[in-house]
């Protein structure tokens, strides 16, 4: 876990730095989730801890790096109780996406596609949901 950790966070650092690299991160830490948050069981425990840290990275990525026309694509994954108070996820795919339980305050979701999104018990208090749907 150290290991997923610390290559999460050392991507975080490229992004910032290199506008070249951005697009590639977030394309594998977009891809990290929708594969690491998938349970075959049936079963959808919360996100586990380098989910967790993937999706921070994502929703405080810069935005204005990321290329243009493109969404974070994070259709089918299981967000369920994530903290992503305060994230940038604007324009974010998110259909079908289990975002239960999850604290998503202050969250830009402007643009955002949510269809057929489970948000039970999710705490929206002040998300920006401008354009969603």
């Amino acid at each position: 876990m150290d290991i997923r950790l610390g290559g999460i966070y050392a991507l975080e650092r490229i992004a910032r730095d290199s506008w070249n690299d951005h697009p590639q991160v977030v394309e594998v830490l977009t891809a990290y989730v929708r594969e690491h948050s998938r349970d075959g069981s049936g079963e959808r425990p919360k996100l586990p801890t380098d989910g967790q840290a993937a999706m921070t990275v994502l929703g405080r990525r810069d935005a204005s790096q990321d290329s243009p026309g493109t969404r974070l694509d994070l259709a089918h994954t299981n967000l369920r109780g994530a903290n992503l108070v305060g994230a940038n996820l604007q324009r974010a795919l998110l259909s079908s996406a289990d975002l239960q339980h999850g604290l998503l305050r202050e969250t830009n979701l402007k643009d955002a596609i949510l269809m057929d999104a489970s948000v039970e018990e999710a705490h929206l208090e002040g998300a920006n949901l401008e354009t969603a749907g």
